[in-house]
This record gives C-alpha cells, structure tokens and sequence, in this order.
C-alpha cells in the first residue's frame, strides 16, 4: 500500500512538473525571437509583426491565459488588449513565467511574460493522473490473464508430460482452461478498443453515405442479429471438426473485420463488416463455452464457466480504456488496425498453445434436429407466464441496455457534450467495473437464500435510477459542469452495479422456475439464453428511434429508466403467474 501511494505521488510531481515545464519552455523559446532586438539595441516599436506573432503563441499553448512584451515596465504587446500599456500586474491564481532579455547596462528593460492559470494545470495533471488509473486498472485485467498463463507454463514443464488432448480431470485439463483464458479476453479486448468512438464514426459515415444520423445504428444491430443467428450452427460446428479450428476462424474473422473498419469504406460496407464481427464473436464464444465443457472436471464447471464471465468483463475494461486513449494519438483507423493485430496474434496463440480436441466428424442430429429441438422448447416456454415475465421484464430489457444504452447512446450523448474520447472511455469502464464488483457478491447471496426475486426487482430499480441519473445531464437542474459530469459517473456505476443484480440471478430464477421442474433445467436455461438475445438485436434499433422521434439528448435516457423501473414492478407483482399444476400432464 505504501509503494503504491508512493507511486502515485511521484507521478502526481512529475505530472504537475511536466506541465509547468513545458509552458516555462514554450516561454523560453519565444523570447528568443526578440534576442536580436536586444543585441543589435533596436526598438521594439521598429518591428511589425509582433502582435501578430503574440496572438499566434497564445493560440498554439492553449494552457495560456495571457503573454504579453513588456518594455520599462509597460505591456506594449499583449493578447490581452485591455492590459496595453499598464504596467504587468502579476495574479496570485496564475503560475507566471518571465524572461528578462535586455542587459541592465543597456538602460532599457525587455521582457517576455506568461500567465498559466493555477486551474488550468490541476486540470491537466488531474486529467494525467485519470487517465493513468484507467490504464493502469486495464493493466491489471490484462497481465493478470497472461501472468497466469506463464506460472502455468512454468509449473507444466516440470510435470510429467501429458498427453496431445487434455484429459477433464488432472493437471492436463486444469492447465487446458489457464491457457484458454487469453483467448475469449482478447477476443473481446478487441472489439471494445472501439467502443468508445464507434457509435460517432457510423454516425459520421452514415452522413457521408447521404443517410440519416439514425442509420448509424444498423451497424449495431446487424452485429448482434449475426451474433445470435450464428450460436446454433457453431454449435454444430464445434461438435463436428472440433472447438480450436471455431475459435481460430472466430478470431480470424473478429479481428479481419474490425480491421477493415480502416478502410475508406461506406455505412453499407461497414455495416458488412459488422455484420461479419459479429459472426467471428459468436463462434469464439461457443468454441470457448464447447472446450470448457471438455477439459473442466466436474468440480471445476464453474470455474470454467468463469472464463467466459471475466473474460467478457476484463476485456471490455480493458479494451474501452486503452482503445480510448489510442485514438488521440492514432485516430480511429489505427486502433482498427490495433484491433486486427490483435486477432491474428489471439490466432496464432491457439494454434501454438492450446491443446487441441478433435471434433466427432458428425453433429448430433444436424442442424435441423437441433432448430427442431429449438422450437419444441420455445413452444413449452411461451405459454409459461413466469417465465414471459422474466424474459420481458428483467431479460431482454438488460440486454437493450447494454447494447443500446451503455455501448451506442451514452457514448453518442458524452460526444455531443464534449466530452474527450478518453473520458468517454472511462466513464463506460464504471459499468464493467459495477458488475465485476457486485457479481460475485450477489451470486453468493442467490445461492444461499434462492430469493432470486427480490434480487431482480431491486436490480431493475438500480438499474432505471441510474439512468434517470445519466438523464439528468446538461439538464438545467444540473448545468453542464462538473456536477453533471459526477451524476454520470453515479448513473452508469449505479447501472452496471445493478446488472450484476440480473446477469447471473435471471438464469437461476428461470432454472429453479417451475417451467424448469416439469420440461428440465437444461432446456429451459438454453431457451432463455438464445431468446435473451432479442435485447441484444433490438436495442440500438429502438434507441435510435427514440433519437430520431424526440431527438437525441440525455432526457431519452431518463425515460427509458422509467420504464425500467415499471418493468421491475410488473416483473415482482407477479401479474402473470405460472400455469396451475394440474397443468403440468399437458406434455
């Protein structure tokens, strides 16, 4: 604890130096442009040019409040016009920085002044030291996967050697599941080093097509609607070739698609590309899920299930904060490019590290008998009226949220407040720091009470307070200040602190339901799983629409919570209650 605030009061000297440095430098150098009057002893009043040359620093070091040539005590060039020929009055709440140019045996003095606002440079080093914390919180997430990865390695080489396919119990398959963990983070860690900035760029680049600002969201949906199309034909996939040769082609083609975003392209295409990333997310996810299932012993099932969890979570962190504070330095097209290094490198991870699993040659029934199956289990679920409640009050609105709210409309609103693309960055990370935070607890509690409904309905009232929050910005009960910047930061913590309140608990309220007891958990569950994805598809349609009908401003937002909140009330009064038991001989 000591080296780390030991550390960070270093860094603050250093940051707070630096930029009193480099305004005492800028100060320096611009007075040297005056070095020749005082040597050959000429004039200030002689040259033209100098106001000019005075407006122009002040325009290039933007820290600068005032610059000003003072001549015997007497500013006879200033950016400031109301300080011409008054003496230089120095401002307690300014650093000065004063270069003195004339010799004093020359009878005449020469001066270059700087004023830099004391709050100007807590500022910059305040927003130093922030965006040092956002990088540093993603560090951890994205060391901590590969430092794993190394013990791992380590430990493995001086064990005996084990066999080409991990075997489910032993060290083989436990050191199988390590070196998977890279796989499905970076996969994601990807993906979210766009995030921050994405929802403007399709905006942008509809703009450019000649289509309305609210086509920008079909990109989103086509992302998602691919994503879920393509579960159940990975699915089969996976059990005929295999789990590695999915997660190669699904890094391949995440990463190959995001790097195309680069290219001087229209909405249309970028929407194929989309389209294609969500394609690649979806077979990495079910070759991941589908060689857990086959190396994690039974004790371990969940901590297999884990991978995917603080995978998703560690990378949407990480690739949100690092991605937004790469794009100030290499725009939008070099994160892409980032982005696709980064898949190819995840692809050439599993080809050299991970153990591979041979597929049967056969999917079990073919993809027809599983839509079959599909079906059949739909048909059993949407005559259930507890489990319609779950799907549509608690399921599907958390997973608009987050592809409509948290990824698409909150970044869209940040932008238009001015806020900095690494801000914008991190106030997002909040909503994948909230769930982390309250998963793990909440799961805890779900387990020992089963009281999955209570948890639910109060998820659901966090979850539309914290928009209403989020509404409220640039309000004029909050102004567009500091308080509203702080009243975001509350909302979205607020919103993803709530959603660990639903992410983990709504499956086990379907599983323990009653729909459950008489058609099996399994069924249920995986029924669930691909409806719940309805959210995922819908949301940024839906909140687009809202944009285009009321215009796009915070107070969209705040109502959205609202309706949130009714939701949760109509989820907890139980209006539809479950078929009656004499019921249940119906299949």
């Amino acid at each position: 604890m000591l080296m780390a605030a030991a550390l960070v009061y270093t860094l603050t000297v250093l940051y707070f130096e630096g930029v009193k440095g480099k305004a005492e430098t800028a100060t320096s150098t611009f007075s040297q442009r005056f070095n020749d009057i005082v040597t050959f002893n000429l004039s200030v009043s002689d040259f033209d040019g100098i106001d000019k040359a005075v407006n122009e620093f002040r325009q290039l070091n933007g820290e600068v409040s005032e610059v000003g040539v003072i001549v015997n005590n007497s500013i006879r060039h200033s950016s400031n016009r109301a300080s011409l020929n008054k003496p230089w009055v120095s401002d307690s709440g300014a650093y000065e920085f004063k270069v003195d140019l004339a010799a004093p045996a020359q009878g005449r003095q020469l001066s270059v002044a700087v004023k830099v606002p004391r709050t100007v440079v807590y500022e910059r080093v305040q927003r130093s030291i922030k965006n040092f914390a956002a990088l540093f919180i993603a560090s951890i997430f994205l060391s901590g996967v590969f430092l794993q990865v190394a013990v791992s390695l380590q430990g493995a080489r001086s064990a005996p050697p084990a066999p080409a396919a991990p075997a489910k119990d032993g060290a083989g398959g436990d050191i199988a599941l390590i070196l998977l963990k890279p796989l499905y983070f970076l996969g994601v860690f990807l993906d979210s080093l766009t995030y921050a900035f994405l929802p403007k760029f399709m905006q942008e680049a509809a703009t450019a097509s000649g289509m309305p600002v609210s086509f920008a969201s079909v990109p989103f949906t086509a992302y998602y609607l691919l994503f879920a199309l393509s579960l159940i034909p990975a699915g089969n996939l996976t059990e005929r070739y295999g789990p590695n040769p999915v997660i190669v082609s699904g890094l391949l083609l995440a990463g190959a698609s995001v790097l195309g975003l680069a290219l001087p392209v229209g909405i249309f295409e970028l929407t194929g590309l989309r389209a294609l990333a969500g394609i690649g997310q979806g077979l990495l996810l079910i070759g991941v899920q589908s060689y857990i299932l086959n190396v994690a012993s039974p004790d371990k099932k969940t901590q297999g299930t884990a991978i995917i969890v603080l995978g998703f979570q560690g990378g949407m962190l990480s690739g949100m904060a690092i991605g937004s504070l790469l794009v100030n330095s290499l725009l939008a097209q070099g994160v892409f490019v980032v982005a696709g290094g980064v898949g190819l490198v995840a692809a050439l991870y599993t080809l050299a590290m991970l153990p591979r699993i041979a597929g049967s040659g056969l999917a079990s029934g073919g993809l027809r008998a599983t839509m079959r199956r599909l079906a059949a289990d739909c048909r059993n679920v949407i005559t259930d009226g507890q489990f319609l409640s779950a799907i549509f009050c608690i399921g599907i609105p958390a997973k608009a949220l987050l592809t409509g709210v948290i990824s698409f409309a909150i970044p869209l609103i940040l932008t238009q407040q001015q806020y900095r693309p690494e801000d914008i960055g991190q106030l997002i990370m909040l909503y994948g720091l909230g769930v982390v935070a309250s998963t793990g607890v909440v799961s805890r509690l779900v387990d020992r009470s089963r009281n999955t409904l209570s948890i639910l309905f109060w998820g659901a009232v966090m979850s539309g307070l914290g928009l209403m929050l989020v509404g409220l910005m640039g309000s004029k009960y909050v102004g567009d200040g500091t308080l509203s910047t702080v009243i975001a930061i509350v909302g979205i913590a607020l919103v993803g602190i709530a959603h660990g309140f639903i992410n983990a608990p709504v499956v086990t309220h379907v599983g323990i339901s009653e729909l459950a007891t008489r058609i099996g958990a399994v069924p249920t569950t995986t029924t669930y799983r691909f409806l719940e994805r309805a959210g995922h598809i819908s949301g940024p349609f839906l909140v687009s629409q809202l944009f285009l009908i009321w215009g796009q401003g915070a107070y969209i937002i705040g109502w959205i919570g609202v309706v949130i909140m009714v939701l949760g009330l109509i989820f907890v009064t139980q209006v539809f209650r479950p078929r009656l038991p004499r019921m249940e001989t119906a299949r």
